[in-house]
Order: C-alpha cells, then structure tokens, then sequence
C-alpha cells in the first residue's frame, strides 16, 4: 500500500491525471488498511476533479458519514450516487 501511495503522489507531482480506477483502487486498498482520512482525502480529490467513484465506494462513505452522524454528507453523497452510478449508468446504457 505504501508502494501504491508512493506512486499516486509521484504520477501526480509529474502532472498524470488519474483515472477513476486509480482512485478506486487506492482508496479500497486505504480502506481495507484501515486509513480512513487518507481514503476520505482521496475521495474528495476524486470528486473535485469530476470523477465518479464506483458504487461500492459509494456505499462505504455513504456509511462512514452516517455513522458519523454526518445526515448533510450523506445525503449530499446519497443524491450523487443515484445522479451519478444510478441514473447516469441507466441514461447511458440507452443510447
């Protein structure tokens, strides 16, 4: 996981944009490490450049905050995963 960090900063100090699977992976892979504010950092970053995370990231920080008792970032997230993984994926799948 150190490796995978390691590499996340060098790529994008090198001005690589990541894709939406880097940010998947890594922040499963922070998750599972038990690196909460590092997987939530990444999150963020993910989302501020546009990128959508998968459903099951989702689904983890739509749990964090609610656990959290953070009711307004999750609904905020709970709107987004159905604009974004819900509605956008079945939109898309008709054309």
């Amino acid at each position: 996981m150190k490796e995978a960090c390691y590499f996340h900063s060098e790529m994008v100090g090198k001005g690589f944009s990541l894709r939406t699977s880097s940010y998947n992976a890594l922040i499963k892979g922070l998750l599972k490490k038990k690196r909460v504010i590092e997987a939530r950092q990444l999150f963020e970053q993910m989302r501020t450049e546009g990128l959508v995370a998968d459903q099951d990231i989702y689904s983890i920080f739509l749990d964090l905050n609610y656990n959290e008792g953070d009711m307004e970032m999750t609904l905020e997230l709970c709107d987004e995963t159905i604009e974004k993984c819900l509605v956008g994926k079945t939109h898309n799948e008709h054309k």
